[in-house]
């Protein structure tokens, strides 16, 4: 056997009930343990946004310590990256900076992640500026500024039923009044430059709630350049993934 220590410092967060744990993995040993629970913190891999898992409260008490709330830039740094969320992608609504950085790759990973919280409501749009160096003309005041471009859409799956067994009954899913097998049904949110300024959506039919979840999870990190249509999505989805969708029948 041999040791190892860590490289880099880890970011976590306090999790909390209204979490979207379906983006999260848990070990069964956390499960048993009751998890997830106050205490315990969520974990993000800074190169995959949506590698994200739990870290139970008593591995982290053992192993953890704080060192910042923030990373810093180091003195040498003459280039800095600031990464700003614009609702919906546009700047004319509400906007908020979320940290600035050192490096382009970091810059960009904390604005995937930030994005994928706000459950794809917000862009996000990165400026590199030069520390320290700054010019009065206007000609020049932006000369070191650039702005990455933003993908137009981003979909959201948001469920809202089926919510009572009358669902389940109508259609022989019951066994001893217990459903045999979970279904979940909705929407999928669009946000970007839709025709309303609300976004768009698209209707759902219910199907296994397995299937739910890996299409939500799929459709979190999905952007595009045209808003595609429905039965687009769904075939990509089962393209890429290999998984068929098993509708309620």
């Amino acid at each position: 056997m041999a040791y190892y220590r860590k490289k880099q410092l880890q970011e976590l967060i306090d999790w909390k009930p209204d979490f979207p744990m379906a983006l999260v993995s848990i070990s069964e040993a956390d499960k048993n343990n009751g998890s997830p629970k106050k205490g315990d913190k969520i974990a993000f891999n800074p190169k995959d946004p949506t590698d994200i898992w739990l870290v139970a409260k008593q591995f982290f008490d053992d192993n953890y310590e704080f060192v910042s709330e923030t990373l810093l830039p180091t003195p040498c740094s003459r280039t800095l990256y600031v990464v700003e969320m614009l609702r919906w992608g546009d700047r004319e609504k509400h906007s908020y900076v979320i940290g600035v950085f050192d490096s382009m790759e970091q810059a960009k990973q904390c604005g995937e992640i930030e994005k994928s919280w706000r459950d794809g409501k917000y862009g996000y749009a990165v400026k590199s500026i030069a520390l320290n160096d700054w010019n009065d003309r206007d000609g020049w005041k932006y000369e070191n500024h650039k702005q990455t471009s933003l993908l137009s859409f981003t979909y959201f799956l948001n469920m809202t039923g089926p919510s009572n067994l009358n669902w389940y009954r109508a259609r022989g899913l019951l066994r001893d009044g217990v459903p045999i097998d979970p279904y979940s049904g909705g929407r999928i949110d669009i946000r970007g430059d839709t025709e309303s300024p609300y976004g768009d959506e698209y209707s759902v039919s219910p199907m296994i709630t397995e299937d739910w979840y890996a299409l939500g999870r799929w459709l979190n990190v999905l952007e595009t350049e045209y808003q595609w249509p429905y039965e687009q999505l769904i075939k990509t989805f089962e393209e890429q993934t290999g998984i068929t969708i098993r509708w309620a029948k």
